[in-house]
């Protein structure tokens, strides 16, 4: 049955190993649903219905059958494209350099020519379309076999060299006034390295995206000496104005001395905090932590703290009025929540992921109400599905990253699905050691949220009418982009943020562990202050593009401005087997 239905794709493919035509993808993949749908139409006796609704399972590749046929397929299809495409017009480029340069072949070939006609003057005058996507190969022995003139033959070496230029998807452009970082030329050539060796481990580096990540040592660009990996933290040390009063660290003045009144506190004290916070409320718990702080209790239930003057301690004791912040309503809560979650015993149990986010992660993430909306449930990035879309090799048939938590505003962007996207976390699984896992993710997490910008980019740029003023391009960098990374009770914190020519710097900005007990009911501290730094990020993101995207609408018709480069073009990320996926799931579940 297999032998009948794939025989069309097997002539075709014995056809394209052994003609001088190469088919395009858009080719083979037609030939193969014309052979399907042959086959289903059919009514051969010969054909059982069996085997029609089998052919209707691989025609839909949103079914299993249909997208591991897929997949298969563009992998063989890409694997002789780098084989042998490439291998031929890198001969056939020599083959014509030759034949210009050198005037005696010259002559001998058109002596040889002379009388001859060009087969394909008949097909390119009918079927000008198709022939344009065909790459014929040709045999560095033969003579002239399709050059009857010398303008022929220029004309095929410029065609040559204008299919040598759009290969060359590294090719970047620096866009500011400023002159281009001297280690970001570095990381450039690097890059451009890598597309030439590209495969299938050279795919898992972040730089081949273009994102230059200093997380971690064996992904940070080789060729990045120590003062020039100073430099780049500098850069994003500026960026997050470390150092000064403003700072991406620094909170509100309540959220602080909330924070810090709850710091002296001992972990019985906190337990009596979270169980005051349900009757008597948030200003029931503020009044609860200033009779402990003010009391001689808190001198005696913990000797190894450092005791403040008087004046210096009220100064940052936390206030009555304090009750009012929405950032110290959210501490408390986050703290009640994290007591009740430990003392009914779900950390302790076996949860899946979806369990995780709904006891736990929905109130973490509760502090972006007001700020961006919140998705969760294997939502498509429309900001991936874009750039997968527009890569080089992609498939008409790609689909976005699956994200777990998305992180929109709806009224940015009314006419997309899920709004627009500022930022989201990507789980890691739920079992306790899932370190691999975790650095498999944080490539997608990167990723993700450099589509994400870019597609803020390419919204500002389309408001003010293909043109932006420089003005507007300075402050592009300024959108910083925070996302997040879990696996069960961790999360991590990843800043991604664009430098220029394409490309982008990636850093982690802090992660922490969900208390799981109440020794550990100290760690909500820490929790809540990472979210709300990252609160305090994205709120900065969106209302700079938000006022920027006004500001381009305004200056659509003003003289004066910059085109900003097209978005370099890259190559499909590698698909994942489903059938190892499948099973390592069953394997996992039979433990």
């Amino acid at each position: 049955m297999l032998t009948i239905i794939l025989r069309r794709l097997v002539l075709r493919i014995y056809r394209l190993e052994t003609e001088n035509i190469t088919p395009t993808w858009t080719d083979v993949l037609n030939g193969w649903k014309d052979s399907l749908e042959a086959m289903i139409n059919t009514n051969h006796i010969r054909v059982p219905n069996s085997v029609k609704h089998f052919c209707k399972e691989l025609l839909n590749f949103n079914t299993f059958e249909g997208e591991t046929v897929l997949e298969r397929c563009m992998k063989w299809y890409n694997n002789f494209y780098e084989r042998y495409c490439d291998l031929q017009l890198a001969e056939r480029v020599q083959h014509i350099e030759e034949k210009i340069y050198s005037s005696q072949k010259l002559s001998e070939m058109l002596q040889g020519t002379e009388n001859k006609k060009r087969p394909q003057d008949d097909t390119n005058d009918n079927e000008a379309g198709p022939s344009n996507e065909k790459r014929s190969r040709q045999d560095s022995s033969c003579e002239g076999a399709y050059q009857d003139d010398v303008e022929y033959l220029f004309e095929m070496y410029a065609r040559d060299e204008e299919e040598i230029k759009a290969m060359d998807v590294s090719s970047v452009e620096w866009e500011f006034n400023y002159p281009i970082h001297d280690w970001l030329n570095k990381v450039i050539n690097e890059q451009k390295t890598m597309m030439s060796q590209i495969g299938s481990n050279i795919a898992s580096k972040p730089l081949l995206w273009r994102i230059i990540d200093l997380s971690y040592s064996e992904v940070a660009p080789s060729t990045l000496s120590q003062n020039d990996q100073v430099n780049v933290r500098k850069l994003i040390s500026s960026a997050l104005w470390i150092g000064q009063p403003n700072e991406w660290t620094v909170l509100v003045p309540p959220a602080e001395r909330c924070l810090g009144s709850l710091a002296k506190l001992t972990t019985k004290q906190l337990k009596k905090i979270a169980k005051t916070v349900k009757p008597n409320g948030i200003h029931g718990a503020v009044l609860e932590i200033r009779n402990i702080l003010t009391s001689s209790e808190v001198e005696e239930s913990n000797p190894f703290l450092i005791v403040e003057n008087k004046d210096e301690s009220n100064k940052n004791l936390i206030r009555e009025e304090d009750h009012l912040n929405k950032d110290v309503s959210y501490i408390l809560e986050l703290l009640r929540y994290t007591y009740e979650m430990i003392d009914i015993g779900i950390p302790q149990r076996h949860n899946s992921e979806r369990d995780i986010d709904v006891f736990i992660k929905s109130t973490i993430f509760s502090c972006f109400n007001g700020i961006v909306d919140r998705h969760f449930g294997e939502t498509v990035s429309r900001a991936s599905r874009d750039r997968r879309r527009k890569a080089i090799d992609a498939s008409s048939y790609v689909e976005g990253y699956h994200i777990d938590w998305l992180f929109t505003r709806h009224d940015l962007a009314k006419d997309m699905t899920w709004g627009r996207e500022f930022s989201l976390c990507e789980r890691a699984g739920s079992r306790i050691e899932n370190h691999k896992k975790i650095l498999d993710n944080t490539l997608k997490v990167q990723k993700t949220l450099k589509d994400m910008h870019k597609t803020l980019i390419d919204t500002i740029v389309m408001t003010s009418g293909g043109t932006i003023s420089k003005e507007v391009l300075d402050v592009i960098p300024k959108m910083l982009m925070p996302g997040f990374l879990s696996s069960r009770f961790f999360i991590r914190m990843i800043l991604i943020m664009y430098v220029g020519a394409g490309f982008y710097l990636s850093a982690e900005l802090a992660e922490f562990d969900i208390p799981t007990a109440y020794e550990e009911l100290g760690g909500v501290l820490k929790m809540a202050r990472v979210i709300l730094q990252a609160k305090r990020m994205l709120f900065s993101t969106v209302t700079l593009f938000a006022s920027t995207k006004e500001r381009a609408e305004r200056e659509k018709f003003l003289l004066g401005k910059v085109l900003l480069p097209d978005r370099p073009k890259e190559c499909s990320s590698p698909m994942k087997s489903k059938n190892k996926k499948c099973r390592e799931k069953i394997n996992y579940e039979r433990m």
